[in-house]
């Protein structure tokens, strides 16, 4: 029988991203935990980006939940703040900057899971 999975996020720390130095993430869902989707809440530093990147199996959808800055795509820079979700198909580039001077939260989630 399936069980609800209740998880306390303020209990997980961010993490330092290996990939990106101004750049940390609470992992919430992985491969491991969850068969269809990886969840995270990523912190954007100040002056921070996520560089361009392309997730070529994976669609994203992200929700900012506070700071600003851009979404940055093929197709054009989009105003990233609170209350915007986005929803990014597999195979299109895309990328983060934050161009204010406090940290861009975002709940971001992958499906299938990131690799």
């Amino acid at each position: 029988m399936a069980e609800v999975r209740f998880l306390p996020t303020h209990d997980i720390d961010f993490k330092q991203d290996d990939r990106f130095p101004s750049i940390k993430t609470k992992l919430l869902e992985s491969r491991q935990t969850h068969a269809h989707a990886s969840v995270i809440i990523a912190q954007v530093a100040p002056g921070g980006e996520i560089p361009r990147h392309v997730h070529e199996a994976e669609s994203e959808t992200a929700y900012v939940l506070s700071g600003r800055g851009k979404l940055i795509t093929d197709s054009g820079d989009y105003p990233f703040e609170p209350g915007v979700m986005v929803t990014i198909p597999p195979g299109l580039a895309h990328g983060v900057v934050n161009d204010s001077d406090e940290p861009l939260e975002v709940f971001a989630f992958h499906t299938p899971p990131a690799r």
